[in-house]
């Protein structure tokens, strides 16, 4: 105590010096403190900024990448207002371009309004009539409408048979006789298309034996002086034979020399004639008539490609690559066989079945068995935004019927120059969505095939049989579909007086 009392005494003594030292050694202990938090604090807030300068530097270092039709494009460039308004011109250009296939999809498809999405109004239907066949009317107009169906089918278009006041939803008063209307104009559109097509057939037993007579009359009286066949000697009747068989060979080859192909109504199955029959057939059994005829425009259509010269112009039978449309049956028809109330349907009526091709919401069709109706359908409720997945357990392509389209299976039997035949490949390929996933074919005598009188010409001949797989579009198939049709393939309508 003694000894601390003297450093007591001068701490008294100096009291300010001793405050200010004690204040210095605090200061300097608080400071280290303080700076440590404030040195804490402030790499916190460099963290920040460097986090804000990477986000600025990423960009300017942006990568852009577009999907397209055969892949991708991945660009880089600096993010900045020029960019982002090409890239709005761009993505406008693209769907424009979109806008574009589907029209051009829709048109090699058939559809007669492939501009119009969803498509025309019912009334404007009804506006774009194309001239209607009828037996009664005048030859000129009847010529007439030859060609107006011919530019049709020329421009692959698509239409039905009869007026759409009175298909697919008749008027009562319309019903009853509506398949015979059909069917009317059915047959006629086949022979149009045939006839444009420069299809034909061999003449026919009548008219060779008439030749033939004449020939065999001229010949015993005017080359042999004899009377009949019964003064002939043996000589004379070998004579006789060798004539009437260069004459046969003869007609056949001028016959042949007037078409391009051998066809005629009865390679296509067509429905009897229900005014002679007294069948009843439902509107599906009309509306599969329709359907079997567009398959038919197309295959037919691919066949005159094949046979065009390079100028376009239809090639004699002998020389042309298709030499005979033997037969073409279409399966797997979309609208459910119906049997109708009151009587069974007639022979080869629709399409045949050959196993459900996948089709959604196909069923029952027990609905609208006879052609009944009177009220215009509501609009079918089509997308053209449809997700597709391919299911190759259903086909060989992976297609199937589904909400966008229909898929239709078709046999062809046909007669081709055996080394020409890639030639109707290509040209099938082309029309329409035309798929073929199996192909026979079997070499044939065509000196045989003369005795019948097919004349092919001088090259080795072949019959081949072709599966066609074929795409139909509902975005236009559905407004001609009956109730009962839309009602087996699960086709919605829009509610009543909204636009589908």
């Amino acid at each position: 105590m003694e000894k601390i009392k003297p450093v007591l005494d001068w701490i008294k003594a100096h009291m300010l010096i001793t405050a200010m030292s004690a204040l210095i050694i605090a200061f300097l202990a608080c400071g280290w403190y303080y700076s440590g938090i404030l040195n804490t604090e402030l790499s916190s807030e460099v963290q920040a900024r460097k986090k804000e300068f990477s986000k600025i530097d990423s960009a300017a270092k942006t990568s852009v990448t577009l999907p397209l039709t055969n892949g991708s494009f991945t660009g880089n460039g600096t993010l900045n207002k020029s960019l982002l308004d090409s890239l709005q011109v761009l993505s406008e250009q693209m769907s424009a371009d979109v806008a574009k296939a589907r029209v051009a999809a829709l048109e090699h498809n058939g559809d007669p309004s492939a501009g119009t999405f969803p498509g025309p109004e019912y009334q404007d239907r009804l506006k774009n009539e194309g001239p209607a066949f009828s037996q009664n009317a005048s030859a000129a107009d009847q010529s007439s409408w030859r060609t107006h169906e011919a530019q049709r089918r020329a421009s692959g278009t698509k239409r039905i048979l009869v007026s759409e006041k009175i298909f697919p939803s008749p008027p009562r008063d319309r019903s009853e006789n509506l398949p015979i209307e059909v069917h009317k104009a059915l047959v006629a559109s086949y022979d149009s298309m045939l006839e444009d097509a420069g299809a034909g057939k061999p003449p026919s037993v009548a008219d060779v034996e008439a030749d033939l007579t004449r020939v065999q009359s001229n010949f015993i009286q005017r080359d042999l002086n004899k009377g009949t066949s019964a003064d002939l000697d043996p000589d004379e009747q070998e004579r006789l034979r060798q004539k009437l068989g260069e004459e046969r060979l003869k007609f056949y080859n001028e016959s042949a020399e007037t078409i391009s192909f051998y066809a005629d109504a009865r390679a296509f199955e067509l429905p009897e004639d229900p005014f002679v029959t007294k069948s009843q057939h439902g509107l599906s059994e009309l509306y599969d008539w329709h359907w079997n005829w567009w398959i038919a425009e197309d295959v037919i259509a691919a066949i005159m490609k094949t046979n065009a010269s390079s100028s376009g112009q239809k090639t004699p039978v002998a020389a042309a690559p298709v030499k005979r449309l033997v037969s073409l049956i279409s399966y797997d028809s979309a609208a459910v066989a119906e049997k109708p109330s009151g009587g069974g349907s007639g022979a080869n009526s629709g399409g045949r079945q050959r196993g459900s091709s996948g089709g959604s919401g196909r069923g029952s069709n027990s609905a609208g068995s006879t052609p009944q109706g009177g009220s215009q359908l509501p609009e079918p409720v089509i997308s053209m935004d449809v997700a597709t997945t391919p299911d190759f357990s259903a086909s060989l392509t992976g297609r199937k019927s589904n909400d966008l389209y229909d898929v239709r299976t078709v046999e062809l039997r046909v007669v081709v120059e055996t080394t020409k035949l890639t030639e109707l490949v290509n040209a099938l390929a082309q029309q329409n969505f035309i798929t073929i996933t199996n192909i026979a074919l079997q070499p044939i005598s065509a000196f045989e095939a003369a005795e019948y009188g097919f004349v092919y010409g001088a090259q080795p001949v072949s019959t081949v049989d072709m599966t066609l797989e074929t795409i139909w579009f509902r975005k236009w198939t559905a407004a001609w579909m009956p109730e009962s049709v839309r009602s087996a393939l699960g086709v919605k309508s829009a509610p009543a007086g909204s636009k589908g």
